[in-house]
Formats: structure tokens, sequence, C-alpha cells
């Protein structure tokens, strides 16, 4: 099952490089071994981020939090600039008077240790291009979105339980 993965994504890295480069024969080591890289930090956020039956118990999920506690807990986050982001598009919101809720404190342990060095960037970088390439492929066509449709890949805003449902 990891190695079919590998190869999808693998397959999806030289589809869109295809698609934007002349010759993209000589990236075609680093492909595989971003390909390789990106399945292994799916298997490591699929470990950090608890199992569905952990996310049915509310009470569990419920941890409050103000984002100087958030900073000092998880400093390699930058919570500012996620914060800002988000809440650009709304007026007046104060977040050092907010409480934010963390529902699986553990997995942002995990994501700070993640980004205070336990990943390489370009794993990073390659895993995010990766998922837009997946949520992109309708937009993008050819080649890469036959090969998502293959893969029966559900967009993000589409799973049950996870964003918006449908």
């Amino acid at each position: 099952m990891v190695q079919k993965r590998v190869t999808l994504i693998n397959s999806v890295l030289k589809a869109f490089a295809e698609a934007v480069l002349d010759d993209p024969s000589p990236y075609l080591d680093l492909m595989a071994k971003s390909a390789r890289d990106v399945v292994k930090l799916e298997m490591q956020i699929a470990m950090a981020s608890w199992p569905e039956s952990e996310l049915r118990n509310y009470a569990q999920q419920h941890n409050p939090r103000t984002l100087n506690q958030l900073k000092l807990a998880y400093p390699a986050i930058k919570w500012d600039s996620y914060f800002n982001a988000l809440l650009s598009s709304v007026q007046g919101v104060d977040m050092n008077r907010q409480n934010i809720i963390l529902t699986q404190p553990s997995y942002f342990g995990w994501l700070n240790a993640l980004f205070n060095g336990g990943a390489d960037d370009n794993t990073i970088a390659n895993y995010l291009l990766v998922h837009l390439i997946f949520e992109e492929a309708d937009f993008l066509g050819g080649a890469l979105k036959k090969m998502v449709q293959k893969s029966d890949y559900v967009q993000y805003a589409l799973r049950r339980g996870k964003g918006v449902t449908r």
C-alpha cells in the first residue's frame, strides 16, 4: 500500500514537471526521493493524529488556550502569521482576548517539533505541492486530472467529517 502511494505521487510529480518544464529528466531521481519523503511525512501525520474513536470524545477535544499560551507551548508555529492571515477579512478581532480551542494538543506538539527541525523544508514544500496538485487536478486537466481521478482522491472539502460536507 505504501509503495502504491509512493508510485502515485511520483507519477503526479512527473506529470506536473512535464507540464511546466521543457525537460524534466534531470529531476527524475529528485522526484522519486520527494515522493518517498512525502509519503513518509503523510504517515507521520497520520500517526500524530487521533483515530476516529478518539475524535468522538468531545470533552477531550475542548482544550481552550490563549494566544500567549499557544506561543509558549508551541513556539515553532508562527501563530501571529497564521491568525493574521486567517482573520484578514474580519474586522476588530483581538486575538489576545480570545480563547482558541485546540482539539488535539498532542498533534500541535508534533507539528511544533516538525517545524522546529523535525522535517526538511523541501519535504514540507513538496507535501504542500502534492496536495495542491491533488486538490486542483480538475482545473489543471490533462494527465494530472486523469491520474487523480483514477486514484479515487477525495477533495478536502468533500471528506466526511472534515471541512465542509455535501
